[in-house]
């Protein structure tokens, strides 16, 4: 009687059948047939190529990866399966248009993985006018309630303000604006907020692009208040007005925030003797450089005089090659202004400061690989939902970021890893299957799966 069994090789696991027979009295074993191998525990059939018709390959890791967080995060309560096509399509393949996701989502698992029978380009842009029309406070809200789930933070956020163009909008009628690069074109503005720990979203906002800076903020600043988030801020120069730091004080929250050198705050660098500034009694060492700080009593609470020597150098050689000889910036090069009303001491107020780069990381991430780049839209329905879905792109991203942090990786190196995870179909000439599973996947690749499905 034949039975199956596991043969041991270097290459590996292999199943056989086969049939016990006696031999001057002993008990062995001779291979009837060899039945393939085993992979991750499951035997994988062996085939012979007389069966096979076709071998359909798609991608599978990202897709699976990113229908777990979606799962983590609530998405199906809020998003259609076409939206969340396009969410995924801007963090996979970023440069995409939407009139080529059709041919995208030919080449991956998508349809299988969302139970999706079809999809169309028609049918998504009728989904993303349906979208703007969504309350997108209660999707803000419930995400934060989601994120609680993973660490609740209450004790810092950064809020920041970027601009994007957009091309079109026939119906739209603002005004051709100057942004941040200098370039005159149709301008939005985008506030968002994220957690300073994680990083985590918590809200964004778009605006025109004349509105300030100041009054952005004091917009998202009541909101956030709203929801909670009232122990410390950390904003940009450019944000600051008296107004936004008494908002900040009806809040109880506190606050950390560069400010820019305007005529009357350049007199406190003038007060100080910058031999002595540069000097151990005033040096406070970060993880990758060491400032100078000095601070002096201001609008109820403290004004920092940040020097730092190696960006002077660098600034002052700008200048030199622009031809930029203006006294006072040359003055000033190396200096930065930071107020705060915190009780933190002078070398925890910079830090903290510094490492708002966070949120210039995540908008680095909208316009890189999210793909918030010069919107080519008609509508403003559409340029919204664009928006909004770019915001939602970036909550997964954040999640994935959180969960292979342990991997010492990030979420977009995840991806990249994912990208070699296929799933393979083996079909016979009748279009019956033969075999159905994934390519050889890697430790790294099974540790990323693991992960993103707790």
């Amino acid at each position: 009687m034949s039975f199956i069994r596991k043969i041991k090789k270097k290459s590996g696991i292999y199943l056989a059948e086969v049939e016990s027979y006696r031999e001057e009295g002993k008990v062995k074993q001779k291979v009837i047939k060899y039945l393939g191998k085993e992979v991750e525990g499951k035997p994988v059939k062996r085939i012979s190529t007389t069966e096979i018709d076709k071998i359909v390959v798609k991608h599978h890791g990202q897709i699976r990866i990113l229908k777990n967080l979606t799962e983590k995060l609530g998405f199906e309560k809020f998003i259609t399966k076409e939206i969340l096509v396009l969410i995924y399509s801007h963090l996979i393949e970023s440069k995409l248009s939407i009139n080529k996701i059709e041919d995208w989502v030919d080449k991956t698992t998508i349809l299988e993985e969302l139970k999706i029978d079809r999809f169309s380009t028609k049918e998504l842009y009728a989904q993303l006018g349906e979208f703007f029309q969504a309350n997108f406070d209660i999707i803000e809200k419930s995400l934060i309630e989601q994120f609680n789930e993973y660490t609740r933070e209450k004790e810092g956020i950064f809020i920041d303000i970027t601009d994007t163009y957009f091309e079109g909008g026939k119906y739209l009628p603002w005004k051709k604006r100057k942004g941040k690069d200098g370039k005159y074109n149709k301008l939005i503005q985008i506030g968002l907020a994220i957690t300073r720990k994680n990083g985590f979203p918590i809200h964004h906002k778009v605006y025109e692009g004349n509105v300030h800076s100041s009054k952005i903020f004091k917009d998202m600043m009541i909101t956030l208040i709203e929801r909670g988030y009232s122990s410390l801020t950390i904003l940009d120069r450019g944000i600051h007005s008296k107004e936004n730091i008494k908002l900040t004080k009806i809040s109880d929250s506190k606050i950390i925030i560069g400010l820019k050198k305007d005529d009357k705050l350049v007199e406190y660098i003038n007060r100080i003797d910058k031999e002595e500034l540069y000097s151990e009694k005033y040096r406070k060492k970060l993880t990758k450089l060491s400032v100078f700080v000095k601070s002096f009593p201001y609008e109820d609470g403290r004004l920092l005089i940040v020097y730092n020597p190696s960006f002077e150098y660098v600034k002052r050689e700008l200048m030199f090659e622009r031809k930029e000889d203006k006294e006072n910036r040359i003055k000033y090069a190396g200096f930065s202004l930071i107020y705060t009303d915190t009780d933190y001491d002078d070398k925890e107020v910079v830090r903290l400061y510094f490492e708002k780069d966070l949120i210039e990381k995540a908008f680095k991430l909208f316009k890189g690989v999210i793909s918030l780049r010069p919107i080519r839209v008609w509508l403003k329905e559409h340029i919204i939902s664009h928006i909004h879905i770019c915001y939602l792109a970036f909550a997964l991203l954040s999640l994935l970021n959180y969960k292979v942090k342990k991997l010492n990786m990030n979420g977009s190196n995840a991806l990249e890893e994912m990208e070699g995870v296929f799933q393979v179909k083996i079909l016979r000439k009748d279009g019956t299957m033969l075999w159905e599973g994934l390519n050889e996947v890697k430790n790294v690749q099974k540790e990323i799966f693991n992960i993103c499905s707790v």
